[in-house]
């Protein structure tokens, strides 16, 4: 993971399997990372559909 120098990005690269606690600690410092850019975070996060996603569980 690498903050770009004008501080507007991240260059991040995933190809691995995490276990929940690898993942709870990526999340914490893309956290740290993503208070580092520049431009203010939206007051409510992105809706994202689950396509594209791995790993989907099923409801019902």
């Amino acid at each position: 993971m690498k903050l770009s120098e004008n501080k507007k990005s991240v260059s991040l690269s995933i190809n691995e399997t995490l276990s929940a606690h690898e993942l709870s600690t990526l999340i914490a410092e893309l956290a740290v990372v993503r208070a580092n850019l520049l431009h203010e975070a939206p007051k409510t996060p992105p809706v994202k559909s689950d396509e594209g996603m791995s790993g989907k569980t099923s409801h019902g």
